[in-house]
């Protein structure tokens, strides 16, 4: 799991002033100052597209396409939405032969309804029996968590009916991880999208298994990126909240892929894939995944990402993206704001995802989950909105229906910059608006519909809710120079 998750953000709309303020304050990119903001903010980190250098040797060879059926998979997995949506991929390939599922009892989901969600996705894909137990809910040293209010969302899968699965392990994860390892008969590939929790208190349990596990492909860690925590903004979430655990399966000896936010921010999920999604439903998997987007507020704010997604597709096919190989080590030490961060230069060697196929990843990803091949994603916005660091160019129809609108920003400026589409409220008039000088929060009078925040040299993609029929006034902020422009006027019908 990563950066963003499900329920970690409030409303566009509700950020916007916090955002400016912080931004003007001389805090820095988009990145750094959600850190001394809000969770919400803090996760735009995934934004950046640097990618982390090698610092021990040369890129690793590409692996191709596995070419066999029946690989032994154990997933070991936090259970967000895309933690789900992962699941269901793997299950839905082949190649593919999942043995175990563990819910990672310290990442967004708590036992319960974590192992309730596993079994009835494994219900939903038709895969049979397969066990599925959850850990420890504390990690294995400190006091690191997810934010109780991300966790409630996470515990009702956002909203979304699952059918009725079958009955959990009798096994705790650690117990049920080294019986079906050990048991295998060959060498299992383990799939961690969550704190590693489970897989290294397996380890400490037994740790003879490291010779029964062929690798762990997993989502984790900022090599070369900032990273999106709260409490330390060089650390993932997954590594953060029990960076003990990442420390020791680093150390283990294990061969590990690592797909870290350096990867990961390369492919965002937005609006254009689940039109892609909704346009291909062959199957009840598709139903149930389209209903996941079309409901997760992240999507819809332009800061949801194919994270754990990404990680469950390279490990069916790592030609999906370039690799290099790193020594990484943990930071285990300090206080909060120290540990989980993920260092290049020292430790144990590991392969790093550092560049993605984007368009075969998301063509491959999304027709596993619509249940027939999707061909190129179309990514028409309806509003598409241009900044150069001097002038603003909008492409956009006089008129558009009520409803929700996909507004597409590119910032190839050399600062932050924002687009806010809303609406005049208390007879203000566009003079009003043109007039009122730039301002930390928007005028009182303007009542937004939605926003985008872009950093220099990157994109957004967003969808804003036009519900109120009358005229939405499509504003443009510089905030690098504070600087407002009006750029475009869209009437809205009923």
């Amino acid at each position: 799991m990563n950066s963003l998750r499900h329920s970690r953000r409030p409303a566009a709309g509700a950020l916007l002033a916090a955002v400016i303020a912080t931004l003007i304050a001389g805090c820095g990119s988009a990145s750094t100052s959600a850190t001394a903001t809000a969770p919400s903010t803090t996760e735009t980190t995934a934004v950046q597209t640097t990618v982390a250098p090698a610092t021990s040797a040369a890129p690793a060879t590409t692996t191709t396409a596995l070419d066999r059926e029946g690989l032994p998979v154990v997933m070991d997995t936090d259970m967000a939405v895309e933690g789900a949506m992962s699941i269901l991929y793997l299950l839905g390939k082949p190649e593919i032969d999942v043995r175990a599922i563990t819910v990672s009892g310290t990442g967004l989901v708590h036992c319960a309804p974590g192992v309730r969600q596993a079994l009835g996705l494994v219900e939903l894909a038709g895969a049979g029996e397969i066990p599925v137990a959850c850990g420890p809910e504390q990690p294995l040293e400190g006091i690191n968590a997810f934010p109780t209010s991300w966790r409630v969302g996470a515990d009702d899968l956002y909203g979304v009916d699952l059918p009725e699965g079958g009955a959990p392990s009798d096994l705790p994860a650690p117990e049920l991880l080294v019986s079906v390892i050990e048991e295998a008969g060959e060498p299992v590939v383990v799939y961690a999208d969550g704190p590693m929790t489970n897989l290294a208190a397996a380890l400490r349990l037994e740790p003879a298994i490291t010779g029964d596990i062929a690798g762990v492909v997993a989502m984790g860690g900022a090599v070369g990126v900032p990273g999106n925590t709260i409490k330390n903004p060089d650390a993932e979430w997954n590594v953060w909240v029990d960076p003990v655990a990442a420390a020791e399966v680093f150390a283990s000896g294990v061969p590990i892929s690592l797909v870290p936010l350096d990867a990961t921010s390369q492919v965002p999920l937005n609006a254009f894939h689940l039109r892609a999604l909704q346009a291909h439903r062959g199957s009840g998997v598709a139903d149930v995944v389209a209903e996941m987007l079309a409901g997760d507020e992240q999507l819809k704010s332009g800061v949801l990402y194919f994270w754990d997604q990404l990680a469950a597709a390279l490990l069916v096919d790592q030609s999906l993206a370039t690799f290099e190989t790193m020594d990484l080590e943990v930071v285990t030490e300090g206080p909060r704001d120290a540990a989980g961060a993920t260092l290049a230069g020292g430790g144990s060697p590991v392969s790093v995802a550092v560049a993605v196929d984007v368009e075969r990843f998301e063509r491959e990803f999304l027709s596993v989950m619509a249940g027939e091949p999707i061909g190129p994603i179309a990514k028409d916005a309806d509003i598409t909105v241009g900044f150069d660091g001097e002038e603003w160019a909008i492409d956009a129809p006089a008129s558009l229906p009520a409803g929700e609108a996909v507004l597409s920003f590119a910032n190839s400026g050399a600062g932050d910059a924002l687009v806010a589409l809303g609406r005049l409220t208390g007879g203000a008039t566009e003079q009003d608006l043109e007039a009122t000088p730039f301002s930390v929060e928007p005028p009182p009078f303007f009542e937004l519909d939605g926003y985008g925040l872009a950093p220099p040299g990157d994109g957004i993609v967003v969808v804003v809710a036009l519900g109120v029929p009358g005229s939405r006034y499509v504003t443009g902020l510089d905030l690098g120079a504070g600087e407002k422009a009006v750029i475009a006027r869209i009437e809205v019908g009923g």
